[in-house]
């Protein structure tokens, strides 16, 4: 997000590598609302574990000025960067398609909304599998949920302001993503 920053760390002891997510305190305004945003990302990403499509969170902490979120580092990128800026096959398109409708069906199965769905937001691992990452605005569904969040260009007509949304969302917004890796344009 805007407010966070990411670092690739490095394990002292397994030398493994990770994804370290910085979230400055400051930034947050001292907003309780902010504050249980971040609290909101690091526990329905806890609640997620266990899934291969979902990023995994492997710390999570905070100190006087920020807190950390410590993941999984996926180094061959997102797919934003793998089709987009390296062009797209139609069977790729599938596969990690295919993919990312189980991660999907996965986190609604447990009642969350990702609300930003995008390409940038959808890292390939090592054996070239999709991971779902960035929850920094998901929440859980609600009856009635009425807040409206994500990228604009991804966004659905479902969520107008004080319209309730669900998994739609995401839908949409997987549609678009489709659309845009089959054509290179939204």
């Amino acid at each position: 997000g805007s407010s966070a920053e990411v670092y690739l760390v490095r394990e002292n002891d397994t030398s493994g590598l990770y994804a370290l997510k910085v979230i400055p305190k400051r930034k947050l305004s001292g907003s309780l609302l902010a504050i249980e945003t971040v609290m909101a990302e690091r526990n329905l990403l806890l609640d997620l574990r266990g899934n291969d499509f979902i990023l995994q969170v492997r710390a999570c902490f905070h100190d006087s000025r920020n807190f950390y979120l410590v993941t999984e580092y996926h180094p061959a990128g997102d797919l934003h960067t793998l089709l987009l800026m390296k062009g797209s096959r139609v069977d790729a398109v599938r596969f990690y398609m295919a993919e990312l409708l189980i991660a999907l069906e996965h986190i609604h199965s447990k009642r969350v909304v990702h609300r930003d769905v995008k390409p940038e937001n959808v890292f390939i691992d090592i054996d070239g599998h999709i991971v779902l990452g960035d929850f920094g605005l998901a929440r859980k569904l609600a009856a009635g949920q009425r807040t409206v969040s994500g990228n604009e260009m991804f966004g659905t007509p479902a969520c107008s302001p004080g319209r309730p949304y669900g998994r739609e969302v995401d839908i949409w917004a997987f549609g678009v993503m489709l659309y845009e890796l089959i054509t290179g344009r939204v």
